[in-house]
């Protein structure tokens, strides 16, 4: 999840792993990304790593793992998200926003049993229902496979 103010946070307190951890996340790039939701667990990963200043990976609930970052990541694979102290294998279930990058790394190879694919509601950037953009030179209901053909 992309929430630079919490990892700016986190800096100011000088967290550290370990830590617990009690905040408000995400829910502030727009309507599609909803209400910021509140996590209560504890901090098993916090500082550099993929070439950001800090990240956070927060441990809550039953097994279950919120990885922080300033910016948008694609995950490509699983193995983008192995790092001490993290191993993608304890986990039995993934929620990546992605499309189609996600399908090599857990499709493909055999890594996901199952993928069920989800949006959010709405002809939101980066939406699944094309229809809904505006195609200002290539009118939709003339494009294959939107024109019936």
């Amino acid at each position: 999840m992309r929430d630079e103010g919490v990892l700016e946070k986190l800096k100011l307190e000088n967290a550290r792993a370990g830590d617990n951890f009690d905040m408000n996340v995400g829910g502030f790039t727009g309507d599609q990304a909803g209400s910021p939701v509140r996590i209560k667990g504890r901090i098993l990963f916090f500082g550099p790593k993929w070439s950001f200043e800090n990240m956070a990976a927060i441990e809550f609930g039953e097994n279950n793992l919120l990885i922080i970052t300033p910016t948008y990541v694609q995950i490509t694979s699983p193995e983008s998200l192995r790092f001490d102290p993290v191993n993608p294998d304890n986990y039995k279930v993934f929620v990546v926003k992605s499309r189609v990058h996600f399908r090599r790394g857990f499709d493909e190879t055999g890594y996901a049993r199952t993928i069920l694919v989800v949006d959010a509601p709405g002809p939101w950037f980066g939406t699944t229902r094309l229809d809904a953009l505006n195609y200002e030179y290539g009118p939709i209901s003339r494009l294959y496979p939107f024109d019936g053909q």
